[in-house]
């Protein structure tokens, strides 16, 4: 048990620590790794790497832990590895799930920022750009079906930035779409999920 990390990269580092200390495990040992979690984060996470390998969490978090002393196997096929059905099916929580497949786009976003990208970005965005405006139809079409008016505000808003950034002739801005893009998407996802009690307000 390794309860000191917020993220998945550092928790898997952490616990690599732990074993090889623990003696549990020797330095340069392999481990297969299974994760438990929601289906739809698994999906996604699955989804970055096969789309967006060299943004993708499985490569950094194998890097890392061989950094640590440790090899690991991660299978590909997500029934590999324990994904639990996500139990929401209020509106709140299919708009949350929807919501959570714009996170491709924005690792896209994160991508073009960073110049990780070594092949073409026409090539690069053909996927994440579908998806993006896939999930946004759907959300379209759930808010207006819902009258959901927190999210018939901010929807436009989370268009407007895809459709400027699907552009690839200019992306001097995008430190300010992606900060934007970023913004709107943390702060919807914690205004729609079902688990959390309250509800934030939006800034003025």
């Amino acid at each position: 048990m390794e309860e000191t990390s917020t993220s998945t990269v550092e928790n898997i580092v952490q616990l690599s620590n732990v074993l090889i200390q623990s003696q549990l495990l020797k330095r340069g040992s392999t481990i297969e790794v299974k994760f438990v979690s929601n289906d739809y984060h698994l999906e996604r996470m699955f989804t970055i790497q096969t789309l967006l390998n060299e943004q993708g969490l499985l490569g950094y978090l194998k890097q890392e832990c061989h950094r640590s002393g440790l090899n690991v196997t991660i299978s590909s096929d997500i029934e590999a590895h324990y994904p639990v059905a996500y139990p929401h099916n209020c509106i709140n929580g299919q708009l949350f799930v929807l919501l959570d497949e714009l996170t491709t786009y924005r690792v896209y976003l994160e991508g073009v920022r960073s110049a990780v990208f070594k092949r073409p970005l026409t090539e690069v965005i053909v996927q994440p750009l579908a998806i993006a405006h896939r999930t946004l139809e759907r959300l379209e079409a759930l808010v207006c079906a819902s009258s959901h008016a927190v999210l018939q505000d901010q929807l436009p808003a989370l268009r407007s930035v895809v459709e400027r950034t699907s552009s690839l002739e200019n992306n001097d801005n995008i430190d300010n779409e992606l900060s934007l893009f970023d913004t709107l998407l943390n702060y919807l996802n914690r205004y729609l999920d079902p688990e959390r009690d309250n509800r934030i307000s939006w800034w003025k």
